[in-house]
Protein backbone atom coordinates (compact mmCIF):
# COMPACT_ATOMS: atom_id res chain seq x y z
CA UNK A 1 0.00 0.00 0.00
CA UNK A 2 1.41 3.38 -1.03
CA UNK A 3 1.10 6.10 1.58
CA UNK A 4 2.35 9.05 -0.46
CA UNK A 5 -0.43 11.42 -1.43
CA UNK A 6 -2.96 10.00 1.02
CA UNK A 7 -1.24 9.55 4.37
CA UNK A 8 1.50 12.14 3.77
CA UNK A 9 2.81 14.60 1.20
CA UNK A 10 6.31 15.88 0.52
CA UNK A 11 6.73 19.56 1.35
CA UNK A 12 10.43 20.08 0.67
CA UNK A 13 13.47 18.15 -0.48
CA UNK A 14 17.03 19.35 -0.07
CA UNK A 15 20.60 18.12 0.03
CA UNK A 16 22.50 19.25 3.13
CA UNK A 17 26.13 18.16 3.04
CA UNK A 18 26.17 14.39 2.57
CA UNK A 19 22.54 14.03 3.68
CA UNK A 20 19.22 14.20 1.91
CA UNK A 21 16.54 15.93 4.00
CA UNK A 22 12.89 15.47 3.07
CA UNK A 23 10.21 17.40 4.94
CA UNK A 24 6.76 15.80 4.96
CA UNK A 25 3.26 16.77 6.04
CA UNK A 26 1.12 14.11 7.72
CA UNK A 27 -2.62 13.87 7.03
CA UNK A 28 -4.00 13.86 10.58
CA UNK A 29 -7.47 12.90 9.31
CA UNK A 30 -6.26 9.65 7.70
CA UNK A 31 -8.52 6.68 8.66
CA UNK A 32 -5.63 4.76 10.31
CA UNK A 33 -5.83 7.18 13.22
CA UNK A 34 -9.38 6.05 14.02
CA UNK A 35 -7.97 2.71 15.18
CA UNK A 36 -4.36 3.60 16.14
CA UNK A 37 -5.45 4.71 18.77
CA UNK A 38 -8.95 6.14 19.27
CA UNK A 39 -8.90 9.42 21.22
CA UNK A 40 -5.08 9.34 21.35
CA UNK A 41 -3.82 8.76 17.80
CA UNK A 42 -0.16 8.05 17.11
CA UNK A 43 1.58 7.29 13.84
CA UNK A 44 2.23 3.54 13.50
CA UNK A 45 5.90 2.55 13.38
CA UNK A 46 5.36 0.45 10.28
CA UNK A 47 4.02 3.58 8.52
CA UNK A 48 7.19 5.48 9.45
CA UNK A 49 9.34 2.72 7.92
CA UNK A 50 7.11 2.62 4.81
CA UNK A 51 7.33 6.39 4.45
CA UNK A 52 11.14 6.21 4.61
CA UNK A 53 11.18 3.59 1.86
CA UNK A 54 8.79 5.53 -0.39
CA UNK A 55 10.64 8.81 0.11
CA UNK A 56 13.97 7.18 -0.71
CA UNK A 57 12.45 5.47 -3.77
CA UNK A 58 11.22 8.84 -5.04
CA UNK A 59 14.57 10.49 -4.39
CA UNK A 60 16.58 7.75 -6.11
CA UNK A 61 13.95 7.13 -8.81
CA UNK A 62 14.08 3.34 -8.37
CA UNK A 63 12.11 0.55 -6.71
CA UNK A 64 13.39 -0.61 -3.32
CA UNK A 65 12.57 -3.71 -1.33
CA UNK A 66 13.38 -3.71 2.36
CA UNK A 67 15.77 -6.57 3.07
CA UNK A 68 16.99 -5.85 6.56
CA UNK A 69 16.33 -3.49 9.42
CA UNK A 70 19.63 -3.52 11.27
CA UNK A 71 18.35 -1.00 13.78
CA UNK A 72 14.88 0.49 14.11
CA UNK A 73 14.42 2.55 17.26
CA UNK A 74 11.29 4.57 17.90
CA UNK A 75 12.29 7.26 20.38
CA UNK A 76 9.11 9.34 20.64
CA UNK A 77 5.55 9.01 19.31
CA UNK A 78 4.33 11.15 16.43
CA UNK A 79 0.98 12.58 17.49
CA UNK A 80 -0.74 13.75 14.27
CA UNK A 81 -3.00 16.16 16.14
CA UNK A 82 -0.01 18.22 17.33
CA UNK A 83 2.78 17.27 14.91
CA UNK A 84 1.99 17.83 11.26
CA UNK A 85 5.47 18.27 9.81
CA UNK A 86 8.31 15.75 10.14
CA UNK A 87 11.68 15.54 8.45
CA UNK A 88 13.43 12.40 7.22
CA UNK A 89 17.22 12.73 7.10
CA UNK A 90 18.92 10.12 4.95
CA UNK A 91 22.62 9.31 5.08
CA UNK A 92 23.62 6.70 2.54
CA UNK A 93 26.19 4.42 4.15
CA UNK A 94 26.82 2.09 1.21
CA UNK A 95 25.42 1.99 -2.30
CA UNK A 96 26.11 -0.69 -4.86
CA UNK A 97 24.29 -1.79 -8.00
CA UNK A 98 21.87 -4.18 -6.27
CA UNK A 99 21.56 -2.76 -2.74
CA UNK A 100 21.71 0.35 -0.64
CA UNK A 101 22.35 0.77 3.09
CA UNK A 102 21.03 3.93 4.66
CA UNK A 103 20.88 5.55 8.08
CA UNK A 104 17.67 7.50 8.68
CA UNK A 105 16.66 9.96 11.37
CA UNK A 106 13.06 11.11 11.70
CA UNK A 107 12.86 14.49 13.43
CA UNK A 108 11.26 17.88 13.79
CA UNK A 109 12.85 21.00 15.29
CA UNK A 110 12.60 19.67 18.84
CA UNK A 111 12.25 15.88 18.83
CA UNK A 112 14.02 12.79 17.50
CA UNK A 113 11.17 10.40 16.68
CA UNK A 114 13.08 7.47 15.15
CA UNK A 115 16.50 6.22 14.07
CA UNK A 116 16.84 3.43 11.55
CA UNK A 117 19.61 1.59 9.71
CA UNK A 118 18.00 -0.16 6.76
CA UNK A 119 19.21 -2.20 3.81
CA UNK A 120 17.21 -2.24 0.58
CA UNK A 121 17.47 -4.28 -2.58
CA UNK A 122 17.40 -1.98 -5.63
CA UNK A 123 15.67 -2.60 -8.95
CA UNK A 124 14.57 -0.38 -11.82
Amino acid sequence: MRLLGDFYTIKKSEIVGDNVEITTLINSSHPIYLSHFPNNPITPGVFIVQMAQEILENHLNMHLTLQEGKTIKFKAPIYPTSIEEIKFIFSIANREENFIKVAISVVNELVLFAKMNLQFKCSQ
